[in-house]
């Protein structure tokens, strides 16, 4: 461009030109320094580093101690800026670490063992529930009390999530031809209104949940473990890509939230105020029990280590049952490296 020369006027629409010019490179210039130039992702809230994180599905009672370590701060003592993402089943929680959405996420370790079987590159970087609490779910004038009264009946489960790969083994082992009964796909979210309107007779649906559709003395539960399966129950998911090349931010996620989940068994209340915030359609009474049921046996402290013996227990389970066609060593399905 031209200089001017030094004596020379500008008119009143190239002085407007040069103000308008001026202001948008500030605002370019403050929008570069929001943005940050971090070039692996890293975000700048009072220099934390973002981390992507989704529940297993909607937020129910065991969510809670994420919310109490995000509210306390526990995540930000790590360093860590944590987003946590409502989700809508384990198997969409897992491909959402596929696909790069999240990098860390809540998961039955059923479904990821299934998944991890087909795609590697997954680990179970720490353990929660022990026992899965897999089960199909009715009211009780339905008259669905053991596995063989689900013949002629209609079951409402969400095609890509751990039942719909498990359930027909579970109908196999308990002597239930899969043609007897009547397989509908329903939404994650949907599959307690689809219950409760009778437009099927039974769901699958995790037996600490079922509190949240109805008081536990009008339903029938029939878990998976129960009934021939092994199965172990959620626990936080990551790929091996991220937890080696993050191992500290993995370590502190899973650090900040054994901290709150020990707060959470010694004292509930805070933890399920927590999440009382983040929800409009989970009762408090039901979310209370809930956590009696999600915690229910768990060890104290609670630190989220896991056992080569449970995995084998699980994965000769599922292999028996011809859910996993070629199961790996267990030690490559999970790490104990992350856990205190």
């Amino acid at each position: 461009m031209r200089n001017l020369h030094p004596r020379t006027t500008l008119r009143p629409r190239a002085r407007r030109h040069q103000a308008v010019a001026a202001l948008l490179a500030t605002v370019v210039a403050l929008a570069l320094t929001a943005c940050g130039s971090s070039g692996d992702g890293d975000g700048d809230k009072k220099g934390l580093t973002k981390l992507g994180f989704q529940t297993s599905f909607l937020f129910n009672a065991w969510d809670a101690p994420f919310f109490l370590a995000l509210d306390k701060g526990y995540y930000e003592d790590e360093g860590l800026d944590v987003e946590i993402r409502e989700g809508s089943g384990s198997g969409a929680a897992i491909q959402s670490l596929l696909g790069g959405l999240n990098d860390i996420v809540e998961a039955e370790r059923a479904s990821m063992s299934i998944q991890a079987s087909e795609h590697e590159g997954l680990v179970s970087v720490a353990g929660l529930k022990e026992s899965n609490g897999l089960a199909i779910v009715s009211f009780k004038d339905k008259g669905i009390a053991s596995p063989a009264d689900l013949r002629g009946k209609t079951v409402g489960i969400t095609l890509g999530s751990s039942e719909s790969g498990i359930l027909p083994a579970f109908l196999k082992q308990n002597g239930v031809p899969a043609d007897k009964v009547k397989i509908e796909n329903i939404g994650a979210a949907q599959k307690a209104q689809f219950l409760t309107s009778k437009k099927v007779d039974a769901i699958s649906f995790v037996d600490y949940s079922a509190v949240s559709i109805s008081p536990l003395d009008n339903l029938n539960m029939i878990t998976f473990t129960d009934h021939g399966l092994t199965l172990l129950g959620t626990g936080l998911i990551s790929t091996s890509k991220f937890a080696q090349e993050h191992p500290e931010q993995v370590r502190g996620f899973i650090r900040a939230t054994m901290k709150a989940f020990n707060e959470a068994i010694a004292d509930p209340g805070p933890a399920l105020d927590a999440l009382m915030k983040r929800t409009k359609v989970l009762k408090r009474e039901a979310a209370e029990t809930q956590w009696k049921m999600y915690v229910e046996g768990a060890p104290s402290p609670f630190t989220g280590k896991q056992s080569t013996e449970s995995w084998s227990a699980m994965l000769e389970s599922l292999t028996g049952a011809g859910v996993i066609k070629t199961p790996r060593a267990p030690e490559d399905y999970f790490d104990n490296q992350f856990v205190e």
